[in-house]
């Protein structure tokens, strides 16, 4: 059986991809998380300037330590009323924050520099780099950005690891990120997915061959 490996240790993310691509199944194809064994061993010392760089960095290295084809991905997220911040460290925000904070607290830090703003849901851009590599070191990236505003009044309930997803309601599907449901998903990510297996193809053009 081929596989699709998620390069993340983000439970969210995770369950994401997992959802988008879970028909590939059906292709004898399995998309499955990355070993918590390669991510303890092999840390990624991610930039605070480039989230491209970083999602390369990441796909090409589980890439080759897994020796499947790895997605990975980095994402910023931009508040033009907060000057851009937090922009790419989004969990250090700009390192200013340790490496290392819960949810809880990373909540906490956001709703503070919300509040003091002057307006009310102030815009928002989630932009997500994604990078797709073979364990030969050949990839590619794909961009896909999300738009909305940040509420802070009827949040929704965020799953470990994305305490953002709570506040970000997205434009397009008039819902909060963390409310989205299977179908909300395929219909937001529907550009995306067809993105993803066209670099595949590039990549491998025979990868989808049933053999």
């Amino acid at each position: 059986m081929k596989k699709i490996i998620i390069g993340t240790g983000n439970e969210t993310k995770y369950q994401l991809y997992r959802n988008l691509f879970s028909y590939l199944n059906e292709k004898d194809i399995k998309v499955e998380k990355l070993s918590e064994d390669i991510i303890t061993n092999n840390e990624v010392k991610e930039s605070l300037d480039d989230i491209a760089a970083n999602a390369i960095l990441k796909a090409k290295t589980y890439a080759q330590k897994s020796g499947h084809l790895t997605l990975a991905d980095d994402t910023a997220i931009f508040i033009p009323a907060l000057n851009n911040e937090p922009g790419i460290a989004v969990r250090r925000w700009g390192g200013i924050l340790p490496k290392e904070i819960s949810d809880a607290e990373w909540e906490k830090f956001f709703l503070n520099k919300i509040n003091k703003l002057q307006i009310t849901e102030p815009a928002c851009i989630k932009r997500q780099v994604i990078a797709i590599s073979k364990p030969n070191g050949n990839y590619k990236i794909i961009e896909n950005n999300l738009f909305g505003k940040i509420k802070t009044h009827g949040a929704g309930v965020y799953k470990p690891g994305g305490p953002f997803s709570a506040y970000f309601f997205i434009d397009q599907c008039q819902r909060f990120e963390s409310e989205l449901n299977e179908n909300d998903e395929d219909i937001l990510y529907a550009e995306f997915k067809l993105k993803v297996i066209d670099s595949i193809l590039e990549l491998d053009p025979d990868f989808f061959l049933l053999k």
